[in-house]
């Protein structure tokens, strides 16, 4: 995921026409989320704590 990003990134930079560079900036978005969730995953591992509320991501994602 992280490796696509990167890749992503530097053709968004790259990137002249809008239409591709807003589907360049979805894919982009949409990796940045799998990985939040990966980490989300890491931080409440359900065996353990269960899963964490909109709160509890809240908290994550300011620090």
């Amino acid at each position: 995921m992280l490796s696509l990003k990167i890749k992503k990134n530097k053709q968004l930079q790259t990137t002249k026409l809008e239409t591709q560079r807003q589907q360049i900036q979805r894919t982009i978005d949409h990796a940045e989320k799998k990985i939040d969730e990966l980490v989300y995953g890491l931080y409440a591992c359900p065996v353990f704590f269960g899963r964490l509320s909109e709160e509890d991501i809240g908290i994550i994602e300011q620090n």
